[in-house]
């Protein structure tokens, strides 16, 4: 299915962030392990962000991905300047302390977690870690430690054969994000887990190599002091990335934060309705969308989106009339692209006004990439 009930997608800086909370994250992870249905998971921190707008592998990854959790103090509150509430907050740290931590799956067994990266010797602590939790929920089944080369270096034909034959349910990386997340997308077709993402420091934490911030730090949004003062090597990147933030906000997130208060303000009465036109021909299909592609008219854009997702040939979207997209009508676009790039399809674009190109613009969508 195209559309995940248990969450919601917006086009943040150019990436489609689901508003999904840590219970169903596990739900979904369960449900992936259970139907042996690929699950590429991203956690989505200020450095992710950052690195989508310089990297276009990088872009193409989160882009790829089938969840995006918020994972940062400052994607929460990009969010917030954007208007969309509140989001939850899921790190891969979180999430891997509760799979060890739940007393049983949803599937009637443990999930099989195979570890790949990290400092030497940290994958095979981690493995021994959860091993001797004697855990009702998660067993790991290998642990591989590549090194740190490239990406083409750490994708020998031995380690994936080595994976793919303990039969895992969940790989977890450990690879530095940029390098980790190039790998995944690397080797999409020659993997056979169901369940792919890159966890970061989230080995460290687990072993012990590096302590986490106390629950003091993270509720006040402080981690990432906590981390320098652990890791002082990580200050130069954390200012390099707070800089670009800072541009980001200036340039994108305020501006277009403004507009959409302007359709708030002057436009209500145009927010609300959408009219869909499908049109096929030979297998491909047109949708011509008119009025506002936006939170008040979700039903409607997911029930054409869903139909969408049948085509036998190329999708094009015609947004000739269309007045208003706002960023939930933006992560929704960028979801079908998604999902019909995984069917083998592709989304085209066409009679983008240029206050629709405008507002593209503003939230760094690249619709080429």
């Amino acid at each position: 299915m195209y559309w995940h009930d248990s969450s919601r997608t917006f086009g943040v800086l150019g990436i489609p962030l689901d508003s999904i909370d840590l219970r169903s994250v596990l739900h979904n992870i369960d449900e992936a392990a259970s139907a042996r249905r690929r699950l590429l998971l991203s956690t989505v921190n200020a450095n992710f962000l950052v690195a989508s707008q310089h990297s276009h592998t990088f872009r193409k990854s989160l882009l790829a991905s089938d969840l995006c959790t918020v994972d940062g103090v400052a994607v929460v509150i990009l969010c917030r300047l954007l208007g969309l509430g509140k989001m939850p907050r899921t790190s891969g740290a979180d999430i891997l302390n509760h799979l060890c931590a739940r007393s049983a799956t949803n599937i009637g067994r443990p999930l099989r977690v195979f570890f790949f990266g990290g400092d030497t010797g940290v994958a095979e602590r981690a493995r021994a870690k959860i091993n001797d939790l004697g855990s009702q929920s998660v067993l790991c089944v290998g642990a591989i430690d590549p090194g740190f080369g490239s990406v083409e270096a750490m994708s020998r034909s031995e380690w994936i054969d080595q994976i793919n034959e303990a039969n895992p349910d969940i790989l977890i990386l450990a690879l530095g994000a940029e390098r980790g997340q190039a790998w995944l997308l690397h080797n999409a077709d020659r993997l056979t887990v169901p369940v792919r993402t890159h966890f970061g420091a989230a080995l460290n934490f687990l072993t012990g190599t590096v302590r986490r911030a106390p629950s003091s730090f993270q509720r006040c949004g402080m981690e990432w002091l906590w981390r320098i003062l652990q890791e002082p090597h990580l200050a130069r990147r954390y200012c390099r990335d707070g800089l670009d933030l800072v541009r980001l906000t200036l340039c994108n997130v305020l501006p277009l934060a403004l507009l959409l208060r302007l359709d708030q303000c002057f436009r209500r009465k145009h927010l609300s309705g959408l009219v869909v036109d499908l049109q096929k021909s030979n297998g491909d299909l047109a949708i011509c969308l008119r009025g506002t592609a936006g939170a008040g008219t979700m039903q409607v854009l997911r029930a054409a989106f869903n139909e969408a997702l049948d085509a036998r040939g190329p999708v094009t979207l015609d947004l000739g009339a269309l007045e208003v997209v706002d960023l939930h009508g933006i992560g929704a676009m960028m979801r079908l692209r998604r999902d019909l790039e995984s069917r083998g399809l592709t989304l085209r674009l066409k009679h983008v006004p240029p206050k629709i190109t405008w507002r593209f613009k503003l939230a760094a969508v690249h619709w080429a990439a």
